[in-house]
């Protein structure tokens, strides 16, 4: 595997370091990917799947996001991004490091956290999205998960956090590390609302893309009803609930990183379909 490093800038303010990982010499490319993480989570946790994609023969591009681990500035009251940011500026800048062939209709690989945006950037532009373990955080679809009675509950506190910090310390309770208010406060209105206009605009169409949603049996952070809504802004969405080998232990939603060959065959094996 091959890495290549550039960079570009976000919102005026950020610069945002993006990787470039490439199959060996000998590999064929098949495609060119975009790669977009869970919240808090550093690109480094993602290494074994990149491998394994580029073993498949992809090139994989992705970057942590602006202003966190090693971007900056570092978010806080002065520098600051929502979903829209993320939307309108985070994936085309991605975007441009793919293949020129690959770019038109880009293939979005999101877990968590990236495919909500991915799948947001897809309501409003040309693209395919294969989803990991992600969901809509609307509170009446984690209806009988240790969530249920918790999430609704976040609202006030985090942006009493928020209030204090200028960000949201998501390393003091585990959630994300430290990560930026506004995209906080989006997240905030979708745990009150399945409406995603203060995301993608007033009158969002519903259109036809490729797409498939992969749903983890027993991740109480991505419950099935949540992927459903999740991909219920697109057309004909494409859903499938999977177990993880029994070999995957912890909490699921995350440590299928640990051993994630069988997702990317399962990734490799979807893009598949859609080219043929």
């Amino acid at each position: 595997m091959n890495t290549q490093n550039h960079q570009f800038q976000f919102k005026q303010n950020f610069i945002v370091n993006v990787k470039v990982y490439t199959p060996d010499d000998n590999i064929k490319i098949k495609k060119s990917v975009i790669l977009t993480g869970a919240i808090g989570v550093n690109l480094e946790k993602y290494l074994k799947f990149i491998e394994e994609l580029t073993k498949l023969g992809y090139q994989v591009v992705t970057a942590n996001y602006p202003g966190t681990w090693d971007n900056t500035p570092k978010v806080g009251r002065k520098y600051d991004y929502g979903y829209s940011d993320l939307v309108e500026e985070f994936i085309p800048g991605l975007i441009e490091y793919l293949r020129v062939e690959d770019r038109d209709n880009p293939i979005i690989v999101g877990h968590s956290l990236g495919a909500q945006v991915g799948t947001f950037y897809a309501v409003k532009n040309q693209a395919s999205i294969i989803s990991i373990a992600s969901a809509h955080v609307y509170h009446k679809t984690y209806a009988g998960t240790m969530w249920e009675n918790k999430i609704q509950r976040t609202g006030p506190i985090f942006k009493t956090l928020i209030f204090l910090y200028g960000y949201l310390p998501g390393y003091k309770f585990n959630f994300g590390h430290k990560e930026a208010a506004k995209l906080i406060k989006d997240w905030i209105k979708m745990v009150s609302s399945p409406d995603i206009s203060h995301i993608v605009g007033d009158n969002y169409p519903k259109p036809n893309r490729n797409n498939y949603y992969v749903n983890i049996k027993g991740d109480e952070w991505a419950p099935l009803q949540g992927t459903e809504l999740l991909a219920s802004y697109l057309n004909n969405p494409n859903i499938t609930q999977i177990e993880v080998p029994d070999y995957i232990t912890g909490h699921i939603h995350s440590t299928w990183l640990r051993e994630p060959k069988f997702m990317a065959e399962l990734v490799d094996s979807t893009i598949q379909k859609w080219r043929n």
